[in-house]
């Protein structure tokens, strides 16, 4: 718990930072101004303790937070409406994702392992909504500023969808 309490204030202090720091292609020095409200959009419902820790960061900066949800149905995905993106942790991601990226050497080994991903309903819904999201966020280059961050699954996540293969039997894939 401390852990993720450690890492969600870290996030903050990041989106901040993104927020104030020098443009590297201008001269521009932008300073966020007290009581601004930062807007974070969250792929998947942020858990009570991301929520918490965000929003007591942001009142002891100074700020005010306010929390989306990228993939509830009443949410349009506009980067621009966001001042930073949170990719929780969760369930395991599915090797569909990332089985095309390995060696075909591998690619049966790992097919035969695929029994050791807990897969999940919600796994499976964010798997597609997250893999999207990335997905546009890479392919624009004006999100290249965009601060993201993943937390445990959402590292895999963002490891896959740029074609970078992940592991199930690291043993034996790895030596």
């Amino acid at each position: 718990m401390k852990l993720t309490l450690m890492i969600t204030v870290l996030l903050f202090r990041s989106f901040v930072f993104a927020k104030v720091s020098v443009h590297q292609t201008s001269n521009i020095k932008c300073k966020l101004p007290r009581e601004q409200v930062l807007t974070i959009g969250c792929s998947y419902n942020c858990g009570r303790l991301n929520r918490w820790a965000m929003k007591w960061y942001a009142r002891k900066l100074g700020y005010k937070l306010k929390i989306v949800n990228l993939s509830s149905k009443n949410q349009t995905l506009d980067f621009t409406q966001v001042d930073g993106i949170l990719i929780p942790g969760g369930v395991d991601v599915d090797p569909k994702w990332y089985i095309p990226s390995v060696t075909s050497e591998f690619r049966p080994h790992l097919k035969k392992l695929k029994h050791y991903a807990n897969y999940t309903a919600i796994g499976k819904k964010r798997d597609q909504f997250e893999f999207n999201l990335l997905a546009k966020y890479f392919k624009d280059p004006e999100q290249r500023y965009q601060p993201i961050l993943g937390i445990c699954r959402a590292m895999q996540v963002l490891t896959a969808s740029q074609g970078i293969p992940l592991y199930l039997d690291l043993k034996k894939e790895l030596g």
